[in-house]
């Protein structure tokens, strides 16, 4: 299958840190499913990943972590999916189920967190793999290329309140598809073949992107 990789040494955009490669299409470990990227957005945290803003967690990891993919296959003790279903995998891909911070409904600040993209190989690639228990059922109404703008009117004026979060909970993952799939969400993309990654990312931090970028395999 065609991948991109960071290459050993991360470094500026304008270095040419992510590179095409050819590798095996991976298996299904228990627990996981194995996906075929129907899309992939470009995200600044792909960004950082590529420039080394952000520690090396896996030698010539495959960026991307707001994918679409279709279902292939399951590995062992996988039940609930089936072949061909469309799924959402995100940023946040593991955590203990144990520490306070899960036990009290706030995982992602979990200290045994890790995540696709960054910690494994993600979605710049034509297959992946993620865990069954991390991935989202998604809305039917939405085509794979859709992601929310952000309106500042309605969203930010009025004095409201905003705060970070390291990520997501599968909660609010969860309780945001379920919005979505009830309210129509308009989205602006541009899109790109999977090829094109490099320029995709280029594009991203030179500001020259409109709307979400995509990937999306031909």
């Amino acid at each position: 299958m065609l991948a991109w990789e960071v290459r050993q040494q991360p470094g500026p955009i304008s270095t040419t840190p992510l590179h095409a490669v050819v590798r095996p299409r991976p298996e299904p470990a228990a627990g996981e499913l194995l996906l075929r990227v129907r899309a992939c957005a470009v995200c600044r945290t792909d960004l950082h990943v590529t420039e080394g803003d952000l520690p090396v967690h896996r030698p010539r990891v495959t960026p991307g972590h707001e994918i679409v993919g279709e279902v292939v296959e399951t590995g062992a003790g996988v039940e609930g999916f089936r072949a061909g279903e469309r799924v959402g995998v995100a940023w946040l891909r593991h955590t203990c189920g144990h520490c306070a911070y899960c036990r009290r409904g706030a995982e992602n600040l979990c200290p045994e967190s890790r995540y696709t993209g960054w910690d494994a190989d993600g979605g710049y690639a034509e297959y992946t793999v993620a865990p069954a228990a991390y991935v989202y059922r998604l809305p039917e109404r939405y085509t794979d290329t859709d992601i929310p703008p952000l309106n500042y009117e309605r969203h930010l004026f009025q004095e409201r309140q905003l705060r970070s979060v390291t990520a997501n909970t599968r909660e609010d993952g969860r309780d945001f598809l379920a919005f979505a799939g009830a309210h129509r969400l308009a989205v602006t993309t541009t899109e790109y073949p999977l090829r094109a990654a490099d320029a995709a990312l280029a594009d991203l931090a030179a500001g020259r992107v409109n709307g979400a970028a995509v990937l999306v395999p031909r």
